[in-house]
């Protein structure tokens, strides 16, 4: 389908490689392209509680993850079954998140615009650690084999780099230039 106006932001690919997930936010929708035949459609959409999703990841078992940014302080993570049942909602109440990153053991991570990044796992959220750095706006998030998180941070054009063994936030790359 022809899909205008459209604002993918997020895109994760399914365990098949067949299927590429993109976080729409203009058409508050999770849409599927299907590799084989080059087809789009809507997964989910603001009837399954898609609003302003920005990310979307997919797990090892073809759950589904959106990351809904909504409005203020109420973001979201929502986790749907392959066929686009809703599973559960992971977080509600989350400040402007922009990122979104599933580890294999089910840890949910999520960096938040103003510098927060949190982990969820088993009904409970953490804090893991907070930017602090004046103009901060993390965009994205990767997941190391070791454990170590990087966030991205567009306001100060870094990658900062966090230890879960160590607690310590140190930049990866970039010059801050603030």
């Amino acid at each position: 389908s022809d899909l205008h106006p459209f604002s993918p932001m997020g895109i994760a690919l399914d365990a098949s490689a067949a299927q590429l997930y993109i976080a729409d936010l203009t058409n508050n929708a999770v849409q599927v392209l299907h590799l084989g035949n080059n087809q789009t459609e809507t997964f989910l959409d603001t009837s399954a509680g898609i609003l302003q999703p920005v990310d979307v990841v997919v797990d090892s078992t073809n759950n589904v993850y959106v990351l809904n940014q909504r409005t203020g302080g109420n973001g979201s993570i929502l986790e749907f079954d392959q066929y686009g049942n809703l599973l559960r909602t992971n977080a509600a109440g989350l400040a402007l998140p922009t990122a979104l990153a599933v580890d294999n053991s089910g840890n949910i991570f999520v960096a938040e615009k103003g510098g927060a990044v949190q982990q969820f796992s088993s009904g409970s959220s953490n804090t893991l650690f907070t930017i602090t750095n004046a103009g901060v706006q993390l965009q994205g998030i990767a997941l190391f084999s070791d454990g170590t998180i990087a966030v991205s941070d567009a306001g100060n054009h870094v990658i900062w780099q966090f230890n879960p063994a160590t607690h310590a936030v140190t930049l990866l790359t970039g010059t801050p230039d603030r």
